[in-house]
């Protein structure tokens, strides 16, 4: 069996695994599509109510997309990687990977980047289309 084979094999079924919980997958990108909603509408709110064109020195339009921005980047910080490597460690988990052919740390970053991926590209596209649909009401207000 090729190496790289093996890890494209734990990729898809890190992907899988990630996808199994169908209630889990939607309601963490429903909740993270909300709450990226409530930033924006509160941004909104204090620069309407503001007699000034710049809150801490950003625009309204510079806000929008820095809360855009935040969370995306939020959503690739938190991984959760280090809790499997501690438990691997602590329940004996690790031992497995000694007499097996596959190294540990690519097993575990294939895996990671397979539960990744399923919520990555469904952010991704509500990511572009917030910044889209952002784009077009910023285009509209200058013109």
């Amino acid at each position: 069996m090729n190496l790289t084979h093996k890890y494209l094999r734990t990729f898809l079924l890190g992907f899988q695994a990630a996808i199994e919980y169908r209630a889990n997958f939607i309601l963490s990108i429903l909740t993270t599509f909300l709450q990226i909603i409530v930033q924006l509408y509160l941004w909104s709110a204090l620069f309407s109510n503001s007699t000034d064109d710049r809150i801490y020195n950003f625009t309204k339009e510079q806000m929008m997309f820095y809360v855009l921005f935040a969370a995306l980047v939020s959503r690739f910080i938190r991984t959760g990687f280090e809790y499997e490597v501690v438990s691997d460690i602590k329940n004996g988990g690790i031992d497995k990977f000694f007499v097996r052919p596959v190294g540990y740390i690519m097993y575990r970053l294939s895996a990671f980047l397979g539960k990744t991926m399923s919520f990555t590209i469904p952010m991704l596209v509500i990511m572009g289309g917030c910044l889209f649909f952002l784009s077009h009401i910023f285009l509209q207000n200058t013109l």
